[in-house]
This record gives structure tokens, C-alpha cells and sequence, in this order.
């Protein structure tokens, strides 16, 4: 089968990205032959596709105060992406295309693409962006839903993109332009990695038959356990509230005869430091960001 491997980012930037590379390094080892689309950026790994791939798209730095009107069109609908989607289909013609992460920087402009070509597509659900502007379901740290039924103006009225008025905008209106232009319904069948995740876009409207579960998958050739206990606990993964750090080095302060490292960066570096340093003082090491052996 030749497949389509579509993701914003080709770098091991977070755990989306670790199981899309996973995927363009293993399916080829199937028997499958694999063409990336991503964006370009220094820290890419090496593709035979990458002069496909599209211009870098940071839309966080460009929005302030709007940025400018041209970099908040092309984050609702990157006419670019569409066209280098195009070229890299008409060259490699795929079997099925395979999504993961596009809102945003690719946007659905690569859906409205692989539809008019007749190329099947199935998306992973990394997260909630479909259903929440702001991928979490947080609003200013607490729980939210309040954007159900596409009534994403509740994300604008609570600045829920980095407490930005115009972030907020942009990520609200690229999902009323993705419902008014229909991109949920082109796309075949998409994968829930936890059942929790595929249960709560069902309740958010996605029909439920082509909502599926299907865990990620882990080398085990990778990892050898030792039949000895370690002394330590151990945080692999991006530093960001959503993912509970800071309640793990509270609990970390109720067991004193143990320590905790942390593997990883992201924005919640500092406020995990000072809590470390007040809850549980040397007993959290900070390793930073980790790759391979």
C-alpha cells in the first residue's frame, strides 16, 4: 500500500510527532511504501519528499494584534499546503492518506485537496482540536466544553488561546470555516488513541461509527526492563499543565524516601523548578529534553 503520512511538524517535537516518525520509519519495513507532508524547518529529519513540504507557520508569533492579515488567512486555510499537497500527490499517488496534527499550519486546506483527488483519508485524534479551539478543553487551567455544537465564540470571549484576543479569533474561525466547508465529513475514519478521547467526540457530535479506538503502539524491542527495582519515579514527556506535572511533584512531597526525575521540556519548566525547590527540595532532578538511548 502506498500511504500518505501527514503532519504539521516532521521533528521529534512532542508525543504526536514520536508516533507519526514511528509510523514513516516502521510502515516501510511492512512492505508499505510511505511519503511524508509536513512543513520545513531546521530540525527536520531527512526525507527524499521534503521539497514538497510547505513553508514554516508560526502563527503564535504573527498574531499579535492580528499580525498580519495574510499569516491569519493562511492559518484558517494554507492555499499553499493545498498546492504542494497536490504536486506531492499527483507524484507519488497515494492509496490512502493518513492524518495526524494539520489545524492551524497545514489546516484543512490539505483535506478540501486529498477529497478532490479521491484519495482516502483517516485521522488520528492526538488531541481535541477538532471540537476545542485550543486543543485541551481548558479554559484559564479548569475544565471547559462550552464550545459544543460549534459555538466557538465562547473560545474569543474567554481569550482561551494564551489569553490572546486575536490567537483566540484565529483558532475559533478556522473551525467555523472547517464546519461551514464541511472537512469533518470528507475524512473517512478517524482513531482515538484512549476510549475516554473517542467517547468525548462523539458526545461533541462525530458520528460514531466512524469514531474507532486504536491505541498507540510501542516498540518493545526498545525498552529492556531490569529485574531490579529502581530508587526513582520517572516523568517522560512535554512540561505543560495539561499533562498533571505539578501534581506528580505534590504527591512527590508525601513519599519522602523517594526521587523524581523529570525528562523533558516545555512552558511549565520554571514553575516546576520553584515547586520542586518548595515541596520536595532535592528530591526532583530535571534531566531536560531526551532522545533515544
Amino acid at each position: 500500500m502506498r500511504v500518505l503520512q501527514i503532519n504539521k511538524f516532521h521533528y521529534a517535537r512532542g508525543g504526536a510527532e514520536r508516533y507519526y516518525l514511528d509510523l514513516v520509519d516502521h510502515l516501510p519495513r511492512a512492505g508499505h511504501a510511505v511519503a511524508p507532508f509536513s512543513m520545513r524547518h531546521a530540525r527536520n529529519r531527512e526525507s527524499e519528499y521534503e521539497s514538497y513540504f510547505v513553508s514554516y507557520v508560526d502563527y503564535k508569533a504573527e498574531a499579535g494584534a492580528f499580525g498580519s492579515v495574510a499569516m491569519a488567512a493562511r492559518t484558517v486555510y494554507n492555499r499553499e499546503a493545498r498546492r504542494r499537497l497536490g504536486e506531492l500527490v499527483e507524484a507519488f499517488r497515494p492509496d490512502v492518506a493518513h492524518l495526524h496534527n494539520v489545524h492551524h499550519q497545514l489546516s484543512g486546506s490539505v483535506i478540501e485537496e486529498l477529497a478532490a483527488r479521491g484519495v482516502p483519508m483517516v485521522q488520528t485524534l492526538h488531541d481535541y482540536q477538532w471540537v476545542c479551539p485550543v486543543y485541551t478543553f481548558l479554559r484559564r487551567g479548569t475544565v471547559c466544553e462550552r464550545c459544543r455544537g460549534h459555538a466557538f465564540h465562547h473560545a474569543v470571549l474567554g481569550r482561551c488561546q494564551d489569553g490572546s484576543f486575536a490567537r483566540s479569533v484565529i483558532a475559533a474561525l478556522e473551525l467555523k470555516v472547517g464546519a461551514a466547508r464541511g472537512w469533518r465529513d470528507r475524512v473517512g475514519r478517524f482513531l482515538a488513541p484512549s476510549r475516554f478521547l473517542g467517547e468525548k467526540f462523539v458526545e461533541h457530535g462525530f458520528p460514531a461509527d466512524r469514531v474507532h479506538q486504536q491505541n498507540y503502539s510501542l516498540h518493545l524491542e526498545r525498552y529492556a526492563a531490569t529485574a531490579e527495582r529502581g530508587a526513582h519515579a520517572l516523568y517522560a514527556g512535554r512540561l505543560s499543565r495539561e499533562k498533571g506535572v505539578e501534581t506528580l511533584v505534590r504527591a512527590l512531597a508525601r513519599v519522602p524516601d523517594l526521587e523524581l526525575r523529570i525528562a523533558g521540556s516545555g512552558p511549565l519548566e520554571p514553575d516546576l523548578h520553584r515547586l520542586a525547590d518548595s515541596v520536595a527540595p532535592g528530591r526532583v532532578r530535571f534531566l531536560g529534553h531526551l532522545e533515544g538511548d
